[in-house]
């Protein structure tokens, strides 16, 4: 993977802990082929991953899915995965964006994120086929069978 051009520091007062007064690097990864995912990184210093945002793009059906994201537990509620998401989401403003499955806290942070952005952040609406896995394509393809029968 390159970097695009997006990489920026977030200062200790965007939520880091009392102990720490590194600063968060926020990193935005164009991902190697065309349907692979693209991620936004956040490390701490140099080195320590402390949490990460993976999504995936479709130009021609101008879609984005929110495939995972993640925030190391002691950095979580201090804005960072909003930071991270609205890094993503920038990447392609104008699309409309899904997620994948989430946990409990996973759905009410995508609400309200949904709210803030006025991005969709469903994870009930189906991704575009392009997006889609190999085994996702297949369950659909029998699902149908299975109606049709």
């Amino acid at each position: 993977m390159r970097a695009n051009l997006l990489s920026a520091w977030l200062g200790p007062s965007h939520g880091a802990p009392e102990q720490d007064s590194e600063a968060i690097r926020l990193t935005a990864l164009a991902p190697a082929s065309p349907h692979a995912p693209a991620t936004v990184s956040l490390h701490l210093g140099q080195d320590l991953l402390v949490g990460q945002v993976d999504f995936r793009l479709c130009r021609p059906c101008r879609t984005g899915r929110v495939q995972r994201i993640w925030i190391n537990e002691t950095w979580q509620r201090q804005g960072l995965g909003r930071q991270a998401l609205h890094t993503a989401l920038a990447q392609a403003p104008d699309y409309r964006w899904t997620t994948t499955m989430q946990s409990r806290q996973g759905r009410a942070f995508f609400r309200a994120m949904a709210t803030e952005t006025g991005a969709e952040l469903s994870s009930r609406t189906p991704p575009c086929p392009h997006l889609m896995s190999r085994c996702g394509r297949l369950w659909r393809r029998m699902c149908r069978a299975w109606r049709r029968a």
